[in-house]
């Protein structure tokens, strides 16, 4: 909202808010990397055991080339989970500018 929608909110107040704001999309950052990073660590394991980057696999996946084992759907979601996290730290990062 602009300052004239707001009349009310003095400038001292608007400072503090959007100093909190900045703290909260801050937080929630750390979280998005906390979560990529736990997520591509499990991804790891996969990887290594079938000696597969998570890249490889999700494409061999999608084009219908790897079985229903239960490591593969649970590689799969995890991978769908860091691409979650990565899109909303870009969501972030669009809010931490504005």
């Amino acid at each position: 909202m602009g300052d004239n929608q707001t009349p009310w909110i003095s400038s001292y107040k608007k400072g503090k808010y959007m100093n909190r704001i900045t703290n909260i999309v801050g937080r929630e950052n750390k979280i998005c990397e906390l979560a990529i990073r736990q997520l591509g660590d499990k991804c790891a394991v996969f990887e290594k055991r079938y000696d597969l980057s998570s890249d490889e696999f999700y494409d061999l996946w999608q084009r219908g080339k790897m079985e229903d084992e239960t490591d593969f759907f649970e590689w799969k979601a995890l991978i769908e989970g860091i691409n979650e996290w990565k899109q909303t730290r870009e969501e972030l990062k669009k809010l931490a500018i504005a």
